[in-house]
């Protein structure tokens, strides 16, 4: 029967101490630096043996495992916390962040717009028995409803609260998506962004994919019920497609979302401008956009 082969390395760092050989040195830092010595040889830890717990105790002269899992759980909660507050400090995630919260800015300025409406029409039908004018805008200075006059001032406060969003949206987008944003509007591409759930996400999507993002009831009705497959999600707000006859849009979402995909990955891995693309592109989709 063949005896195992004991492997011996020359010498590697650990979190716990410096190993060379069967020899050992135990680290004594902080959890701050000992976190440093975690990501520095995460890239090379697959070539070498992986230490038992009492060797890892041994080494770092514990007294017992209780003290070696106090001291690794320590170490592991102080690197998540710092992987969250890094994720959360990010301009990726603002940017995402400002767009959910655009988004329900719409919804609610659409349901308080909705309401307003309707209780307009109701306060001018208490006041006129004849037939309502085609429109019942009534001034916030002539609403005899407290409730009707406050509505429509909460209207104004939430639509500034919106073009404010909307340019800060602008803003970081041409910084995180200056590609993406350049060919299919700031805004069009921060929602892409998020709906594919971050840039990293969005540069592995294919065209195809990113074509119909944000489309998922149609494609839900497609897949379920038989409905004609969609042929744009976000990217219809683009005014290249939307702008477009309607047999065209089809093949002008298409073209748009082929040059998406590539720079979401210029984006993602350079992080710059790139005229030259940007150029080309603009000449692909230009030729698409004037074909019949």
């Amino acid at each position: 029967m063949p005896q195992p082969v004991q492997i011996v390395c020359m010498g590697y760092e650990t979190w716990f101490g410096s190993v060379d050989g069967a020899h050992c040195t135990p680290f004594t830092g902080t959890v701050i630096e000992q976190a440093v010595r975690v990501r520095e040889g995460a890239g090379v830890r697959g070539a070498l043996p992986v230490p038992t717990w009492e060797e890892i105790v041994a080494c770092a002269q514990y007294r017992d495992r209780a003290i070696y899992t106090s001291e690794v759980r320590q170490l592991a909660l102080f690197m998540a916390r710092e992987g969250v507050m890094q994720h959360l400090r990010s301009p990726e995630t603002l940017l995402a962040t400002r767009v959910r919260f655009l988004t329900d800015l719409d919804r609610i300025i659409a349901l308080v717009e909705s309401r307003t409406d309707e209780m307009q029409v109701l306060e001018q039908a208490s006041v006129h028995p004849d037939p309502l004018p085609d429109s019942v805008d009534i001034p916030v200075s002539r609403c005899t409803d407290p409730v009707v006059a406050a509505g429509l001032e909460e209207i104004e406060r939430l639509k500034k609260l919106r073009r404010i969003c909307a340019d800060e949206i602008s803003r970081l987008a041409g910084k995180v998506l200056p590609n993406c944003s350049m060919l299919c509007g700031n805004l069009v591409a921060a929602r892409l962004m998020t709906a594919a759930g971050g840039l990293s996400n969005l540069s592995r999507l294919p065209s195809a994919t990113i074509q119909v993002l944000g489309a998922g009831p149609a494609l839900f009705a497609h897949i379920r019920g038989g409905a004609p497959p969609p042929k744009h999600g976000i990217i219809y707000e683009h005014k290249r497609v939307h702008a477009a006859p309607k047999k065209a849009r089809g093949r002008i979402s298409r073209a748009l979302a082929a040059r998406v995909a590539i720079a979401a990955r210029i984006d993602y891995y350079r992080g710059v401008e790139d005229p030259g693309f940007l150029s080309r592109s603009d000449e692909i989709i230009r030729q698409r956009t004037a074909r019949r």
